[in-house]
């Protein structure tokens, strides 16, 4: 029989989710010019000190995308380590699983100024769209 009281977590993450990336987007927002520029004119840009990825929001967006990241493997823990009924229904802990994945890439996005450069940070960007985009197609497929 399903709780019913866990079952406000998969309605709670969804809008917190749905808050927390319009946020960012709107943080983002007075910003945009700089993020449509070519890597060699970025430096050139006012916002150029604050916004890129060693500066002191893109490092602040990078250690929050890391944090949410690192807490996203909590719900493989919850699945596979703890057999026991009182930290939630796995329903829930999906739903912060899904908020944590969409929320940290989403900030480790921004962190890299949408402008991979490194080999490493292809290679973690493409698995990211391969987890994101083509695993639920391969799971849902009969």
């Amino acid at each position: 029989m399903i709780d019913d009281r866990s079952s406000w977590a998969p309605a709670v993450f969804f809008w917190a989710g749905l808050s927390a990336c319009a946020g960012l987007a709107l943080t983002l927002w007075p910003y945009r010019g700089y993020y449509v520029l070519d890597a060699g004119q970025r430096a050139l840009s006012p916002y150029h000190e604050l916004l890129r990825p060693s500066g002191r929001a893109g490092l602040s967006y990078g250690v929050a995308g890391t944090i949410f990241m690192a807490l996203n493997i909590s719900y493989l823990i919850r699945k596979r380590l703890i057999a026991i009924a009182w930290p939630g229904l796995l329903r829930s802990w999906m739903a912060f699983h899904v908020f944590t994945g969409l929320l940290g890439s989403s900030l480790v996005v921004v962190h890299s100024a949408f402008l991979p450069r490194s080999a490493l940070g292809i290679l973690a960007f493409a698995a990211l769209i391969i987890v994101v985009e083509v695993v639920p197609l391969i799971v849902e497929s009969p």
